[in-house]
C-alpha cells in the first residue's frame, strides 16, 4: 500500500500523468491509473487485493462485535480505525463486485450475530450512508460505479469502451461457447483460444490481443470442464455454508458468501494468490469449528 501511494505521488509532477492534484481528480482515467500503479507496485490484481481487504474487514468486524463489551475504549478505537483504513483502501481501488460482496457479507454477519435485529438494521443503514459518502468523496469510487447502467451494457466499440461494457462482450462469448459445449466443455487449455476467436468476431478493435478471461469463475469451469465444473464448485459452497450455519461459525459463512459473490465477476481460482487464499480461509475456518483441538 505504501509503495502504491508513493508511486501515485511520484506521478504528480511535470511530464507525468498529472501536473497537479486538481488535474488528477478531474481525470476520467484516474481509476485506471490508480489500479495500474497499485498492481505494478504490489504485484496483486486490484480485484484480488480488494477481496483480501474484504476478508480483513470481516475479521476485524467479527472481533469487534464478538468482544465489544470486554474491549477497552482504546482497543475499540483501534479496531474502528483499522476498519476505516481498510474501507478507504477498498474505495480507492474501486473494485465494484468485491465492495458489494463485502457489504453483503457484513450484513449477513450482522443479522446472524445480533440477537436484537434492530442492531443489524443499524448496520445496514450505516453501510448505505458509508457508500453514499464514498460516492461523493472518492473520485475513483465514483467513476467506477457510475459506469454501471443498462445503457452501458451493450457490446463496446472503439469509441465507447470501459470496464463495465467490456464484460458484455466477454459474457456473450462465454455463453455462446458454452451453448455449443455445455456438456463436456472445450478443455481448460483451450478456453482462451475459443474466447479470442469469438472476441475477434464481435468487436476486434476492442478485444484483439487482450486475452480477457471469462470474468466469472463458474463460467470458466463450465467452459473448461463442462457442466460438472460449476456444479462441483457450487456444491463446495453449499456444503461449506450449511456446515458453517449449523455450527454457528458465522465468520466462515460470511467469508464464503464474499468469495461466492466475488467469483461472479472474477476468476479468483485461476491465479495462485486467489486459489491459495480461498483454500486457506475455507479450510482453516471449517477446521476451526469442527476440531476442538484447534484454538
Amino acid at each position: 500500500l505504501v509503495a502504491a501511494a508513493s508511486r501515485i505521488v511520484e506521478h504528480l509532477g511535470p511530464d507525468k500523468f498529472w501536473k497537479s492534484t486538481s488535474q488528477m481528480l478531474n481525470d476520467p482515467s484516474l481509476p485506471y491509473h490508480i489500479r495500474t500503479i497499485f498492481e505494478e507496485s504490489v504485484g496483486i490484481h486490484p480485484t484480488h487485493a480488494s477481496v483480501f481487504i474484504g476478508i480483513s474487514i470481516l475479521i476485524v468486524a467479527s472481533m469487534l462485535i464478538s468482544n465489544f463489551q470486554s474491549y477497552s475504549n482504546a482497543v475499540r478505537f483501534s479496531f474502528i480505525t483499522v476498519a476505516s483504513v481498510l474501507v478507504m483502501m477498498l474505495a480507492i481501488l474501486a473494485s465494484r463486485t468485491p465492495f458489494i460482496a463485502t457489504g453483503v457479507a457484513v450484513m449477513i454477519f450482522a443479522f446472524l450475530n445480533f440477537k436484537r435485529k434492530v442492531l443489524a438494521l443499524y448496520v445496514v443503514a450505516g453501510l448505505a450512508l458509508l457508500t453514499a459518502t464514498l460516492a461523493l468523496t472518492v473520485p475513483s469510487f465514483t467513476a467506477r460505479f457510475s459506469e454501471i447502467s443498462f445503457s452501458n451494457a451493450g457490446i463496446p466499440d472503439e469509441n465507447e469502451e470501459n470496464s463495465f461494457n467490456l464484460r458484455s462482450g466477454i459474457y456473450q462469448c462465454s455463453l455462446d461457447i458454452i451453448s455449443k459445449h455445455w456438456m463436456w466443455g472445450v478443455g481448460p487449455g483451450n478456453i482462451q483460444t475459443h474466447l479470442n476467436d469469438c472476441y475477434d468476431k464481435i468487436s476486434p478493435e476492442v478485444y484483439h490481443g487482450k486475452n480477457y478471461n471469462t470474468h466469472n469463475q463458474f463460467l470458466d469451469y463450465w467452459l473448461g470442464l463442462g457442466i460438472a465444473g460449476p456444479l462441483s464448485l457450487m456444491l463446495v459452497f453449499i456444503f461449506f455454508i450449511i456446515k458453517s450455519y449449523r455450527s454457528k461459525n458465522f465468520l466462515a459463512l460470511s467469508i464464503a458468501v464474499l468469495f461466492l459473490i466475488a467469483m461472479l465477476t472474477e476468476n479468483l481460482l485461476t491465479r495462485q494468490n486467489g486459489v491459495v487464499v480461498f483454500c486457506l480461509f475455507m479450510g482453516l475456518l471449517f477446521q476451526y469449528k469442527h476440531d476442538p483441538k484447534v484454538g
